[in-house]
């Protein structure tokens, strides 16, 4: 959890731990067998002139205090179609 008394390397080991616990979570929901995945292929493929299309964020709770989150960004549909599901960044 972070608070307001935490120095800022406290606060950046807090973030990097929190990161390299739930990150990995966020990429396997990217999986091509994900029903999210097939979410955003469906929605690529009606507007394939889209570009740098946002999806609603994937959140996770931490704890009581503290939610993490990550917010799906596909630049266009030419590089999801070549790329795939690696081709999706987070913001």
């Amino acid at each position: 959890m972070i608070v307001e008394s935490m120095t800022y390397a406290d606060i950046c080991r807090e973030f990097y731990r929190i990161h390299d616990i739930y990150f990995p979570r966020i990429k396997s929901r990217m999986n091509p067998d994900g029903t999210y995945c097939a979410k955003m292929r469906r929605y690529m493929l009606k507007h394939k002139s889209a570009q740098n299309v946002l999806f609603p964020a994937i959140t996770y709770q931490v704890d009581n205090n503290t939610t993490f989150c990550s917010i799906p960004l596909i630049h266009d549909y030419h590089t999801f179609k070549k790329i795939g599901p690696n081709a999706v960044t987070f913001g």
